[in-house]
């Protein structure tokens, strides 16, 4: 899906200044225990599903949406593992806009579907262990929720 209208209307009023913008992150776990990453079409590092949180939505049904539109699949949320912000979630990306994300990260189980890459923001869909995920090219920011993902330690 990309960027929302809503964060596309206030760029135009902001430009590239950092904004600090609430997102939803999910933790689909298959049978196996197995945690779903998706590999960015963007940069080919492997990433967790997840996004922008829309004005008047929840983030739980962030969570849900963006898994659905991101993979195919319908899922269920679980729990809440945890809520996580700071220095370290600012990214820049190519074209200089710069966001601080404070993120709600969802543990949730596939209730419907086939894992279906939506090509605009995943090329490439897999179910990994703990070891093949922490094997992957992830950067710092993903690798910190796949960690607490796997660990399911609840830290807010």
């Amino acid at each position: 899906m990309g960027i929302s209208d809503y964060i596309r209307g206030l760029r135009t009023l902001i430009g590239t200044e950092l904004l600090l913008l609430p997102s939803a992150t999910t933790a689909i776990f298959d049978e196996a225990g197995r945690l779903l990453v998706g590999r960015s079409v963007d940069t080919g590092r492997w990433i967790m599903i997840g996004g922008a949180i829309d004005p008047g939505e929840s983030p739980a049904a962030a969570a849900i949406r963006e898994a659905r539109e991101e993979t195919g699949l319908t899922v269920g949320v679980t729990s809440l593992i945890g809520v996580y912000s700071g220095p370290d979630f600012e990214v820049m990306y190519p074209n200089g806009d710069r966001t601080l994300y404070v993120i709600s990260l969802f543990e949730a189980r596939p209730l419907s579907g086939t894992p279906i890459p939506d090509g605009e923001e995943l090329s490439e869909l897999v179910y990994v262990t703990q070891e093949e995920a922490f094997a992957l090219p992830m950067a710092p920011v993903s690798r910190f929720l796949t960690e607490r993902s796997f660990a399911r330690d609840r830290q807010y």
